[in-house]
C-alpha cells in the first residue's frame, strides 16, 4: 500500500492529542482560576522552599507547588470552590487553611506566617520523622484510614510524642468519628505548642455533634481573629444566636463575612441578628449586600420583604 507523506504527521498529532486528553483526566481540579500567595516567618521574612499542597474539596484532587526565593507561590488554571491548603517547611510548624476561591475574577492574595517548630530536648529519631511525613502525605491525599494507622502506630511506639494524638484526632474527625477525635485532641493539648489550634479542633468536633454548649466553651478559648474557617465562624455565630447571645453572634458572623464576602448564609444571619438588636441601619446595609450575591432565591424574596419593612 502506498503511504502518503502526511500520514506520519497526522498520526503524531492524533497520538499527542490522545496523550493530552488522558493526562487531563487526572487533573479534575483544573479550571480558569488563579491565586497567589506569600509565606513568611514570624518576623515577616520570606521563606523559600515551602511546600504548598492544594486540595480541591469537590473534585477530591489536588497538586503541590513550592515558594520561590521571595516566599511567593502561584496556582494557576484551577477550579473555583472550596480548597484546603497546607503549608509545610522543615523547622516550622505546618499550617492548614480552608478557603473559597473564584474561578472567574481575581482572588485575594493568601498571606501565611509560619512559626518555628519547638526544639525538642532529645534528638528525634529519623524513622519517626519519616513516618510522620508518611502520615501527613496520606492525610493530604484524603487517605484518612491509612494515615490513622500510621499515627496510631507512632503514638503506641513513641508514647512520649503526645502531640501526635492531634494527628490521630484529625484522622478520626475526617472519618466522622468526632467523639474519638475529641478524646485524642484533649490528649494532645499539654504537648501541642499551638493551643489555639487544639481548641478550634475540639470546638469544631463538638459543633458536628451538635453539642453547642461544649463547642462554645472550647472556641471561647480562641480569639475570633485567629479563626480562619468561615464555616466554623458561621456555626459558632449560630450557636450564640440560638442562645440569644446576639452581642457574641454578631462578631462571629462579621468575621465569617470578612473571610468570605459572598457567604450569603452568614450575611442573612448577620442582618437578622442586627434586627434582633434593633440596629435597623446596619441590618439594612448587610441585607442589601446579601442581594448583591443572591437576588433570585426564595430567601432573597424574604430579604426584599424585610428591607421594605425596615424604616430609617
Amino acid at each position: 500500500m502506498r503511504r502518503h507523506p502526511w500520514m506520519p504527521m497526522a498520526l503524531g498529532v492524533f497520538l499527542l492529542s490522545l496523550v493530552l486528553a488522558v493526562a487531563s483526566m487526572g487533573q479534575v481540579w483544573r479550571g480558569k482560576g488563579r491565586v497567589k500567595g506569600l509565606v513568611t516567618d514570624a518576623e515577616g521574612k520570606p521563606l523559600e522552599g515551602v511546600t504548598v499542597r492544594l486540595w480541591h474539596v469537590e473534585s477530591e484532587a489536588g497538586f503541590e507547588t513550592k515558594t520561590n526565593k521571595k516566599g511567593e507561590w502561584t496556582a494557576a488554571f484551577i477550579r473555583g470552590g472550596q480548597w484546603n491548603i497546607d503549608f509545610e517547611l522543615t523547622g516550622y510548624m505546618p499550617r492548614k487553611i480552608s478557603v473559597a476561591l473564584k474561578e472567574l475574577g481575581p482572588n485575594e492574595e493568601i498571606r501565611i506566617q509560619l512559626q518555628p517548630a519547638p526544639t525538642a530536648a532529645p534528638a528525634v529519631p529519623p524513622e519517626l520523622l519519616n513516618k510522620v511525613d508518611e502520615g501527613n502525605r496520606l492525610f493530604s491525599e484524603g487517605k484518612y484510614a491509612e494515615a490513622l494507622a500510621v499515627f496510631e502506630k507512632l503514638v503506641q511506639d513513641y508514647p512520649n510524642t503526645r502531640v501526635l494524638h492531634f494527628n490521630v484526632g484529625n484522622c478520626y474527625a475526617q472519618m466522622g468519628q468526632f467523639d474519638k477525635a475529641i478524646q485524642h485532641y484533649e490528649m494532645s493539648m499539654e504537648a501541642h505548642p499551638r493551643k489555639d489550634e487544639v481548641w478550634i479542633a475540639i470546638g469544631s468536633a463538638y459543633l458536628q455533634l451538635r453539642q453547642l454548649d461544649k463547642a462554645v466553651h472550647a472556641l471561647e478559648h480562641v480569639s475570633l481573629e485567629k479563626m480562619e474557617d468561615p464555616n466554623l465562624l458561621y456555626d459558632l455565630g449560630n450557636a450564640y444566636f440560638l442562645a440569644n447571645q446576639l452581642d457574641k453572634a454578631i462578631p462571629a458572623f462579621e468575621r465569617a463575612v470578612q473571610l468570605k464576602a459572598d457567604f450569603t448564609d452568614a450575611l442573612y444571619m448577620l442582618g437578622t441578628a442586627y434586627i434582633g438588636k434593633g440596629e435597623k441601619a446596619k441590618a439594612k446595609e448587610v441585607l442589601q449586600k446579601y442581594l448583591q450575591y443572591d437576588s433570585t432565591s426564595e430567601r432573597a424574596k424574604e430579604v426584599q420583604l424585610i428591607l421594605r419593612s425596615i424604616k430609617g
